[in-house]
């Protein structure tokens, strides 16, 4: 709830508390029942704007609450969502890792059969002459 909300329904009751304090010392003073009907409809028309007033601070508390639960919700969701991210960088990096180490082995081999080759070839060239 704002702060003006705040102001509003506090000066709506100071309002309402003096013209209850009015209409009780117009009571006691006046006999005329015209001017005491008048305030008191006054004070029920202010007492049904204090009720306006407060429904709506309800309802508004009430949707900040849902925004906060669907924010909070939305949070977890992010962290669980970035932590699946990780996870999955970290896999991915393995699988590159492992690759790289089955590369680095096949040109080895690959390597060492054209290193016989060479030396058959050799070892054929020089013995055949």
């Amino acid at each position: 709830m704002s702060s003006g909300e705040y102001e509003e329904l506090n000066a709506l009751y100071n309002y309402t508390n003096g013209l209850v304090e009015g209409y009780a010392n117009l009571q006691e003073n006046l006999t005329g029942g015209e001017l005491a009907a008048q305030i008191k409809s006054n004070i029920e028309q202010q007492q049904g704007n204090i009720s306006n007033t407060q429904s709506k601070i309800e309802a508004k508390d009430k949707e900040l609450q849902r925004k906060m639960q669907r924010s909070v919700m939305q949070q977890r969701e992010i962290e669980y969502k970035k932590k699946l991210i990780n996870t999955r960088n970290r896999m991915l990096e393995l699988s590159q890792e492992k690759n790289i180490y089955k590369t680095k082995v096949i040109y080895t081999l690959l390597a060492t059969v054209v290193a016989l080759v060479l030396i058959l070839l050799g070892s054929y060239v020089m013995f055949s002459k």
